[in-house]
């Protein structure tokens, strides 16, 4: 993996806090540039997201109860309550749901368990891990095709709450 040879290159003791979460998220981003090109996108205050077919999904390490890990402020606030509004760009409606890539780290470092994770109201919704998806039959929820019978539709109930006057 890019992530780990290049990560190699630097002491874990001279590493600062922080560096690897945002070397993973630069090399992340640049892998799949190569499969989204456009749709990856820069919003405010930096955050990478990959905007495709009305979805915003963002890249987090997750923690033991399944949400991303973060320092608590307005913005994960909002994101967590599907209240994005306009802060990732400014030509955006602020009515996409927000659904986030996730994974954890192992205790030997390793990224394991990745999976799709939907949260509103500030509680995990639903999840999608690779276990429950087939080869045989996969479900893109990036496209306007329907899943095969056996798969259940998912449809995120999203509400815009309107801002106190």
């Amino acid at each position: 993996m890019l992530f780990n040879a290049e990560i190699g290159l630097t002491n874990p003791l001279d590493r600062t806090r922080g560096m690897e979460a945002s070397y993973f998220n630069s090399k992340l981003m640049q892998c799949l540039r190569s499969y989204f090109d456009t749709n990856l996108k820069r919003g405010k205050y930096g955050r990478m997201f990959l905007y495709k077919n009305g979805y915003i999904v963002l890249f987090k390490k997750l923690g033991k109860n399944g949400k991303p890990m973060n320092i608590r402020t307005k913005l994960t606030d909002s994101i967590e309550n599907q209240l994005e509004g306009k802060l990732f760009n400014s030509d955006e409606d602020g009515s996409s749901p927000i659904i986030f890539f996730g994974y954890t780290k192992s205790r030997m470092g390793e990224l394991i368990h990745p999976r799709l994770v939907y949260i509103d109201e500030g509680t995990v919704k639903w999840t999608i891990d690779e276990s429950q998806i087939t080869s045989e039959n996969e479900v893109n929820m990036f496209t306007s095709v329907a899943p095969s019978s056996g798969h259940p539709v998912v449809k995120p109930h999203l509400k815009i709450k309107k801002k106190a006057e």
